[in-house]
């Protein structure tokens, strides 16, 4: 762990708000993400944790060079290293563990929080956990307004928040053990962490007006995610068994229809209709991703118990 900025006057007592930036090969876009945590206005005082998840592009370098410059409405910033694993639910919560705010604030490096961010979850987040309004654009700068509705992610459980843009008291966090280390490496420990805090009796709030530019994916990336989230969905069913209500997960139910929807995929796409191809071509994938989580998660039992972070 490097502070790359030395704390302000009287800051060894806790700062009101940490903003944890996980990255890994973000030179291109962390910046941007950085800029816009430096614009706060009326912002309690708030630091900046970057977790550096094994980046090989020179995601550190082009952190140092920004901090060098100042860092605006920010305190510190501190550079955390997590290259041991490549592992986002370990890198989060080393950012933890290196964060001295109340609060825990999630944000990605190809983002942009609005200048009120900071504010806002602050002045609303006093309990448990939160999580704000994601304007999605493209990668050609076109808005998405179809990607996320409004509120938290509903499910047939519970609600949860999005890592892209949450809150999360840190006294709670880590009272409700952080996040599961033995997850995938990719997806889903925002719905984990967020049921877990409401089966704490813990809050977890929708504030609209924390506000992010969000990012989508380019569609390659999207594919990959599509399948890697799906995994991951099998790994919270697992944890959370009340989740699944009447549903019974069944190796071959998952694929029979991994091959339907495979043999259909050539001719939805041929006559796409009314739907998407794109839509029709992350459903087959899904299949595959929900497939390879019930193999990895129920048949092999990988891995059998929750890692917490504890208070290394």
């Amino acid at each position: 762990m490097q502070r790359d900025s030395p704390p302000a006057a009287g800051a060894e007592t806790p700062l009101e708000a940490s903003a944890v930036i996980v990255v890994r090969n973000g030179e291109k876009t962390i910046v941007r993400q950085l800029r816009a945590l430096a614009d706060q206005r009326q912002a309690p005082p708030f630091e900046i944790i970057v977790v550096d998840n094994a980046s090989s592009d020179g995601t550190v370098a082009v952190t140092k060079q920004w901090a060098a410059a100042g860092l605006g409405a920010a305190t510190a910033i501190t550079i955390v290293d997590a290259s041991k694993r490549t592992s986002i639910p370990y890198a989060r919560n080393l950012g933890a563990m290196a964060a001295r705010g109340r609060l825990l604030l999630w944000c990605d490096a190809d983002d942009a929080v609005d200048p009120h961010w900071v504010r806002t979850f602050a002045a609303r987040v006093f309990e448990g956990g939160a999580s704000g309004c994601m304007r999605a654009w493209r990668p050609d700068g076109t808005p998405a307004p179809d990607v996320f509705p409004g509120g938290l992610q509903q499910t047939n459980y519970l609600p949860h928040g999005s890592n892209c843009n949450m809150a999360i008291v840190r006294s709670d966090f880590l009272r409700v053990g952080g996040y599961d280390e033995s997850f995938p490496s990719y997806g889903c420990e925002d719905v984990d962490i967020s049921w877990r805090l409401l089966e704490a009796g813990l809050p977890m709030e929708y504030v609209p007006e924390a506000t992010i530019d969000f990012t989508v994916s380019t569609r390659t990336r999207q594919v990959r995610k599509t399948f890697l989230a799906a995994k991951a969905r099998i790994a919270v069913a697992l944890r959370h068994p009340q989740s699944l209500g009447t549903e019974t997960l069944s190796a071959g139910v998952f694929i029979v229809e991994a091959i339907r929807q495979t043999c259909l995929l050539p001719m939805r796409l041929a006559r796409p209709g009314q739907v998407p191809r794109s839509r029709w071509l992350r459903n087959a994938v899904a299949t595959w991703g929900r497939f390879a989580g019930y193999w990895t998660y129920a048949v092999r039992r990988k891995p059998e118990q929750r890692i917490e972070v504890t208070g290394r």
